[in-house]
């Protein structure tokens, strides 16, 4: 039982104001509540802005301004969804800087606008001076509109290789050689059997005061051709390596060194032609519980053991945690690694600007910037990932909850024999899940709030000699009023969920991959409405995928 006064001194902390959206037959409503006292914020107009044009709501601004000015806890109409006008296919030829390529770019007709012809390319082709390597095969395709990628439906823009120059021999750039592995989690690496071992992960890679990390090779040289212009293009002399010291290293001549030990961080580019490395220290600790208090550390976190329930791990690089955890929060800068799993009881949360590895996930809440890598089992979770999820390795089942993908999902088994309701979004944008992120977040928040009110609630409703207490009368109606208003928010909160997971903007190239089994009840939305395949009555005993059909406008299954 927390001490009455401080608890109503919390609840007060807690009174900006804030704002509710809902869709009513088409139409959308706005309700801004004001804060409850002088010391609360109120709404920011910005914040409400963002949040009409991610749900694709035409609006007033003058309306809205006053409304968010006004405050006053009122329901309003300020715009419904109007369907675009006609608009003929649009291109543009881009040449790149050397003059070696040339692209179009297509932006498809809206309804009955009509498409690009053979001539239209070819005059602009014509007028940008193109003359060398122009591929009319490809062109004739685009301006008949035979490639599959010109048929999709909703608004894309393609950009197709129309010419190219003679290249000549290339010059062998200089590279770097690493004397580390430099993406060592890029992903798991499986053995023969197709089954990782997240113990083996390589997970930190470490070297000790005056290691040699890395080096510079320079370049080789080469031969000449003609760009799509005519011009004559040099080989050229080779392009270098470029190698820079980060924090306690140093660079001698075209070598880095270490000058502390500890885990070697390296940030390159793709063709590792650059290449940034930097060490930094790693916290290692036994236990996480009242002797070291919640952990925010700027490097990376190894905790050898148990977490207690209730504490917070922060970290700006990598956070690696070897025991299972379950009623903890957890935010990395980089990514999170759990040989064992998360055994949440509803109030875990656990996010990664990078990738998340863990063995199994329940009833808990995991999100990650990239990719989520889980070994056996996750189990009535809601699970975010800005790029792929897999659950493939070793039983490889997801049962029940919510899982959110970016781009690819792999799993062995979908729901379970007992049916419970499995819900799969995906092709969900990153500004989407951002958002989703901060909402979740704020429901987090309000959540543990609403179970502070109850407990005092029962506490009062169960000792009513103490409701006597005329001090005690005021406060109990304080917790009634709270709980009214944190219900109506959280539900609020999770009304808005569910029209951003329907918003029409969709990565519609994203896919659901079974390898086994997929059971009743289980959905799978493709971002939009109506974009959904649900199974019924029998399971699908098949290997294949899902994917959204443009076409047709149907998620289909393709079996392998």
């Amino acid at each position: 039982m927390v001490d009455f006064k401080e608890f109503i001194e919390n609840i007060d902390k807690n009174k900006d104001g804030y704002f509710l959206i809902e869709n009513r037959n088409g139409s959308a409503y706005l309700c801004v509540f004001p804060p409850a006292d002088k010391k609360g914020k109120y709404v920011d107009y910005k914040d409400v802005i963002q949040r009409l044009n991610l749900f694709q709501i035409e609006y007033n601004e003058e309306q809205v301004k006053n409304i968010v000015k006004r405050a006053d806890g009122q329901w309003y109409e300020i715009g419904k969804w109007i369907e675009p006008e006609s608009e003929d296919a649009k291109f543009e030829i881009i040449l790149s800087d050397d003059f070696r390529k040339a692209y179009i770019e297509i932006i498809p007709p809206v309804y009955k606008g009509k498409w690009i012809t053979f001539e239209d390319i070819l005059e602009t082709l014509k007028e940008k001076g193109i003359k060398v390597g122009i591929k009319e095969d490809l062109l004739y395709k685009i301006a008949n509109r035979e490639l599959n990628e010109l048929k999709e439906e909703g608004e894309w823009k393609k950009r197709f290789l129309i010419a190219e120059a003679i290249e000549p021999e290339p010059t062998i750039d200089g590279k770097i050689q690493f004397y580390c592995d430099p993406f060592p989690r890029t992903k798991p690496k499986e053995d023969e059997s197709g089954k990782v071992d997240f113990r083996s992960l390589n997970v930190i890679q470490v070297c000790n005061q005056g290691d040699l990390i890395a080096e510079v090779i320079p370049p080789k040289k080469g031969k000449d051709g003609i760009d799509i212009l005519g011009n004559p293009i040099p080989c050229g002399e080779g392009k270098s390596a470029v190698l820079e010291a980060g924090e306690n290293t140093e660079l001698k001549g075209n070598q880095i060194y270490a000058l502390i030990s500890g885990q070697i961080k390296v940030q390159a580019t793709e063709d590792l032609s650059f290449a940034k490395i930097s060490i930094t220290e790693v916290l290692e600790i036994e236990n996480v519980d009242f002797s070291t208090g919640n952990i925010d550390f700027p490097g990376t976190v190894r905790i050898k053991n148990k977490i207690l329930d209730g504490f917070e791990i922060k970290a700006k690089e990598d956070i690696i945690i070897e025991k299972s955890v379950s009623n903890v929060k957890i935010f990395s800068g980089g990514d999170i690694i759990l040989y064992g799993g998360i055994l949440g009881r509803g109030f875990s949360y656990v996010f990664a600007e990078g990738n998340v590895y863990a063995k199994f996930i329940q009833n808990s809440q995991v999100g990650a910037k990239k990719s989520i890598y889980v070994e056996e089992l996750i189990l009535h979770s809601e699970i975010m990932a800005g790029e792929e999820i897999h659950i493939y390795q070793g039983r490889g089942e997801l049962i029940g909850g919510k899982t959110i993908c970016g781009k690819k999902l792999i799993a062995r088994r979908i729901g379970s024999i007992a049916e419970p309701h499995t819900i799969i979004y995906a092709g969900i944008l990153p500004e989407v899940l951002n958002e989703l992120n901060e909402i979740n977040l704020e429901i987090d928040k309000n959540k543990k709030l609403l179970e502070e009110v109850k407990k005092n609630q029962k506490f009062l409703e169960t000792h009513p000699e103490k409701l006597e207490i005329e001090k005690n009368k005021n406060f109990y109606q304080k917790l009634l009023l709270a709980k009214y208003k944190l219900e109506q928010k959280i539900q609020n909160l999770n009304y808005q969920k569910e029209l951003l997971l329907s918003s029409n903007k969709s990565h519609l190239e994203a896919r659901i991959y079974i390898k086994e089994i997929l059971y009743p009840n289980v959905e799978i939305f493709f971002g939009a409405k109506n974009k959904k395949y649900k199974q019924m009555k029998i399971p699908l005993n098949r290997s294949g995928y899902f994917k959204y059909d443009p076409k047709d406008r149907l998620v289909r299954f393709y079996q392998d």
